[in-house]
């Protein structure tokens, strides 16, 4: 992490309501989520110093029932017919680059490459020497395997809770029993529907993009993500092979029982 006395205020303020997400309310006082909170602590403490705006976003509701964060079993947020469809045996891949241009921010994100920052240094140029800042770094996605220069993801978050489901704007979502059976489930598929292919699965890593980081091989670019998403405990299935469509659809079979009914909260 990237000292926070080193943050200008509006990266600090973001970094505050990015953060923030992750907390939630046990009868009304409020708590940080384990996987943020030594971040969030520092960031609130720097925050309060420096006299910021400490609102928390509003995607956290005191009346909101307690979060669930589940091991082996994974939450497919969506509108009640994607969950319909996906249900009935039908998943639906979206193509990365799609995500760049979402209108909801939780969603939005350039899944084709990844950025970090570089510390500000002295930059020669011929004789004349300029002070370069805030030196961005950009990574973008190569095509492994020659596969294609593009790829597919299906998400879904290990956390169960009327926030992720109000940040996703979902009318509600589904529990994924276990995730083994449910990646086996769809590997058969995709053996049958492609000749050549790629199938990964993984937690989603959360990195400081504040910070220096090289990205090197293509699991960097399609299993990182920036800090400011780490609340949503995301867990990604990444397919390569797929025709080059916004919306890659596989029929699966799925074990009896996998997934739940459409749940909500209200």
């Amino acid at each position: 992490m990237r000292p926070v006395r080193q943050l200008t205020d509006e990266q600090l303020t973001i970094r505050f309501q990015n953060l923030a997400k992750g907390a939630h309310f046990i009868d009304g006082k409020l708590y940080t989520a384990g996987n943020v909170q030594p971040e969030f602590d520092s960031t609130n403490s720097e925050v309060k110093r420096r006299g910021l705006p400490t609102a928390i976003m509003p995607i956290i509701h005191p009346a909101d029932p307690n979060p669930k964060l589940h091991n082996t079993a994974l939450v497919r947020y969506a509108e009640k017919k994607w969950l319909r469809e996906l249900i009935a045996g039908r998943i639906s891949f979206g193509k990365a680059s799609g995500y760049a241009t979402l209108e909801n921010p939780a969603q939005r994100d350039n899944e084709m490459a990844r950025a970090s920052h570089f510390p500000d240094q002295p930059l020669k140029i011929g004789e004349i020497t300029y002070p370069a800042i805030n030196i961005i770094r950009t990574d973008n996605y190569g095509s492994p395997t020659g596969l294609g220069p593009y790829y597919h993801l299906f998400s879904m978050s290990t956390e169960e809770s009327f926030k992720l489901q109000r940040d996703f704007l979902a009318e509600g979502y589904v529990l994924i029993a276990d995730f083994g059976f449910f990646y086996k489930a769809i590997l058969s598929a995709v053996e049958k529907s492609l000749g050549r292919f790629l199938l990964k699965s993984k937690m989603v890593s959360y990195y400081d993009d504040l910070m220096p980081k090289k990205f090197i091989s293509s699991d960097d670019i399609e299993f990182s993500k920036s800090i400011h998403y780490k609340y949503q405990n995301e867990a990604r299935i990444v397919l390569i092979g797929a025709p080059e469509v916004e919306f890659y659809t596989l029929e699966v079979v799925w074990p009896d029982g996998l997934i739940s009914d459409i749940r909500e909260f209200r």
